[in-house]
């Protein structure tokens, strides 16, 4: 029988494709999944992960596009236990109104500007905003996803 209550745990960002230009190759992703922890139905959950690039020192600004993960949509997202699913959607911003996508369907990419140089590394950062809408009626589970990174510059 559903509860009113669920336990998600950290969301990932697993999968990673770098594009040209051929220098561009040498850019490593690294990335905090979003916690969301355990899951409010009354009021919703928020949760906040990163994501960064190290690249070479000279590399121009790289956008940076989310997939659809398991849902195959960009809004909702979902996460998934078994056949149990938590809708949740992950944004560029805090205040969580710009859908963080591939530039299609409403949604938005991101350019990583700036960075800093060390160690013979430009590093960028981002956060990653995600939120789980209130009044779902889910399984006490631990759900999560896995999505595509698309680096492009």
């Amino acid at each position: 029988m559903p509860t009113r209550h669920a336990s998600s745990l950290a969301y990932l960002l697993a999968l990673t494709t770098v594009l040209t230009p051929a220098s561009a190759a040498a850019c490593s992703v690294n990335t905090v999944g979003v916690a969301f922890g355990r899951y409010e139905p009354g009021t919703g959950t928020d949760g906040v992960g990163t994501l960064s690039l190290s690249c070479p020192p000279n590399a121009q600004a790289p956008q940076v596009s989310l997939g659809t993960g398991s849902s195959g949509s960009y809004n909702p997202r979902s996460m998934v236990e078994g056949a149990d699913r938590l809708e949740y959607n992950l944004f560029t911003d805090l205040a969580r109104t710009t859908i963080w996508g591939d530039g299609t369907s409403g949604t938005s990419m991101v350019t990583m500007t700036g960075g800093t140089v060390n160690a013979g590394q430009r590093r960028f950062q981002r956060s990653v905003y995600g939120r789980i809408p209130a009044s779902q009626r889910v399984r006490a589970k631990s759900y999560s996803d896995t999505m595509v990174i698309t680096v492009s510059f």
